[in-house]
C-alpha cells in the first residue's frame, strides 16, 4: 500500500462555531433564557451564525459542509437523540447542561432534557452527566448546577417508575 497523499483525504468540519467566535449564540441564549431578548431575536442570531459558519468553511476550501449540525444549547443531547433514533445500543450520556457557563441550569430544565433524550434513548442506556469536566467551574457553581442535576434524575426516575 501506497503512503497518503493530500489529494487522497477530504476534509469536513461537524458542528463547526456552535456558539460563534465571541460566544454570539451563547451570550445571546443567555439573553433570550433571562428574558432581554425575544425568540426572533435568538433565531436571527443563529440564522446569522449559520450563514457565517458555512461561508467560512466554503472559504477556506472544505471539500463538503455538512448540515444539520447545528444546535441551539446542546450539541451532544441532540447527537444522542439522533442516535437513539438510529438504533445505536450502547450507553449514551447526552451532557445536560454547559458546564463552560457560569449559569446553574434548573431542575426543571435538567428534568426536561433528560425527558427529551428518553424520547430516543431507553432509560438502562441513559447516563445522566454534564457535557464534560467541571474544572472550568467553581465550587459554588458546581455544587447547585450537581444538586440541580441529581433532584432532576431523581424526578424522572421516579416517573419512569410509576
Amino acid at each position: 500500500m501506497s503512503a497518503p497523499t493530500a489529494s487522497s483525504f477530504t476534509a469536513t468540519v461537524l458542528g463547526s462555531a456552535r456558539i460563534g467566535p465571541n460566544p454570539e449564540l451563547k451570550k445571546a441564549t443567555e439573553a433570550y433564557w433571562a428574558g432581554r431578548l425575544d425568540r426572533s431575536g435568538l433565531e436571527s442570531v443563529a440564522a446569522q451564525l449559520r450563514a457565517d459558519t458555512w461561508s467560512r468553511q466554503h472559504t477556506a476550501g472544505l471539500d463538503s459542509i455538512p448540515v444539520g449540525t447545528f444546535s441551539f444549547y446542546d450539541h451532544v443531547l441532540d447527537t444522542a437523540v439522533m442516535l437513539g433514533a438510529a438504533g445505536f445500543d450502547l450507553g449514551v450520556g447526552p451532557g445536560v447542561y454547559d458546564i463552560h457557563s457560569p449559569r446553574v441550569p434548573s431542575e426543571d430544565e435538567i428534568t426536561a432534557l433528560l425527558r427529551k433524550a428518553l424520547q430516543a434513548v431507553p432509560a438502562e442506556r441513559l447516563w445522566v452527566n454534564p457535557d464534560c469536566g467541571l474544572k472550568t467551574r467553581g465550587t459554588t457553581e458546581v455544587t447547585a448546577s450537581l444538586a440541580n442535576l441529581v433532584t432532576a434524575a431523581a424526578t424522572v426516575r421516579a416517573e419512569l417508575n410509576r
